[in-house]
């Protein structure tokens, strides 16, 4: 493999960006630590990032979690330009 497992399997992660956003959701549960949920609202926003999402449709999806996509909005937004460059 070209790049090394973790490498290929972020850009399968990536061309896929709706379904991160899914799985990301799944972790905001209260019953999971905060570092979690705080760990899976960056993911959410930087998956977010990729499919092109707005913050108004963002906070739409994220259900009763809203505060956490906004905390976890500008760290989402690092990891989502830190990503897009391995990308290019």
């Amino acid at each position: 493999m070209d790049g090394g497992l973790t490498k290929s399997g972020r850009k399968l992660r990536i061309s896929c960006p709706l379904g991160g956003m899914e799985n990301s959701k799944m972790g905001f549960n209260r019953k999971f630590p905060l570092r979690e949920r705080i760990k899976r609202g960056i993911l959410y926003n930087c998956y977010a990032f990729f499919a092109g999402y707005s913050m108004k449709k963002r906070l739409e999806k994220s259900n009763d979690f809203r505060a956490l996509v906004e905390i976890t909005y500008l760290p989402g937004w690092m990891l989502y330009l830190k990503w897009k460059k391995y990308l290019e």
